[in-house]
């Protein structure tokens, strides 16, 4: 009886140390995932008042509680905001020449916000940290605009798909996103295709999520695109229901296409945008 009592013991100690293993492992991998996706920087190398711009140092809470920083720019006499989320690196102050002229050259407010763990937010970012972002940032600015401004909803590379995210889930106007991938594990098979995608556990997946985006859609995408394939922003704008406009950008990488197609850019943004208000 001692005996088998003693191996029943050694079997459950057993158990426990694969169990342990096991969690140790997934929790590495998830690390090891996130800091491959995430770059945030905490330091400010600009604000927008060195650029002449005004605008209000915004801090809000998002859902599990975290404080989250952004900036609100406003234009005198604009009928549109943009909430505009930011690619993976970095943090907001990076694209403040994004910031000076979609609010001087195009004359809307923007909302530009920092994800858990970047700039002055607080946390550590993941996908549900995201989506939650997403969510407060979207709710944040109904509050500061007030009723009769139209929200659109802008996203660049890792900021497009949680512009797809939040626009499935929450009333806005309209939605640009620039550079954005189908999904993570698509990336990965582009980025490194010996990784299989069962095992990436972040999905950001916009394909399936855009279906469910029913306001009109500008999407724009650099043909020459060395980290996103051109073909995944293609794939996207495929698989959205109309309206929807496709924007590709010849000659243009992941990070320069307002550089490379100069005002026609900032024209073609305009010009959605201004469809967006004869509409409302």
């Amino acid at each position: 009886m001692a005996s088998l009592i003693k191996n029943k013991i050694i079997s459950l100690a057993i158990i426990c140390c694969v169990i342990g293993c096991l969690i140790a492992v997934r929790r590495l991998g998830m690390f090891l995932e996130n800091k491959f996706i995430y770059y945030p920087t905490k330091e400010f190398y600009y604000i927008p008042t060195d650029f002449g711009l005004e605008y209000n140092d915004v801090f809000f809470n998002a859902g599990d509680g975290v404080k989250l920083h952004g900036w609100y720019v406003p234009s005198r006499g604009s009928k549109s905001a943009i909430l505009f989320f930011h690619g993976n690196a970095g943090n907001i102050s990076d694209r403040i020449d994004n910031v000076v002229r979609l609010n001087s050259d195009v004359g809307v407010d923007v909302f530009i916000v920092d994800y858990h763990g970047y700039g002055k937010s607080k946390g550590r970012p993941d996908e549900h940290a995201l989506h939650l972002d997403g969510i407060a940032a979207i709710s944040k600015l109904r509050q500061i605009v007030g009723p009769g401004k139209n929200i659109i909803v802008f996203g660049r590379s890792l900021g497009g798909a949680v512009a797809v995210d939040v626009a499935s889930v929450e009333k806005c106007d309209a939605m640009i996103i620039e550079s954005t991938f189908e999904s993570i594990p698509a990336v990965a098979s582009s980025l490194i295709p010996f990784v299989p995608k069962s095992l990436i556990r972040t999905k950001f997946d916009s394909l399936n999520r855009i279906e469910n985006v029913s306001v009109p859609k500008l999407i724009i995408h650099g043909e020459r695109d060395s980290l996103i394939p051109f073909e995944q922003g293609v794939a996207l704008f495929n698989k959205a229901k109309h309206p929807k406009t496709f924007y590709p950008i010849p000659g243009a990488d992941h990070n320069d296409t307002y550089l490379i197609a100069g005002e026609e850019y900032f024209d073609k943004i305009s010009d959605f945008i201004s469809s967006v208000e004869n509409q409302s």
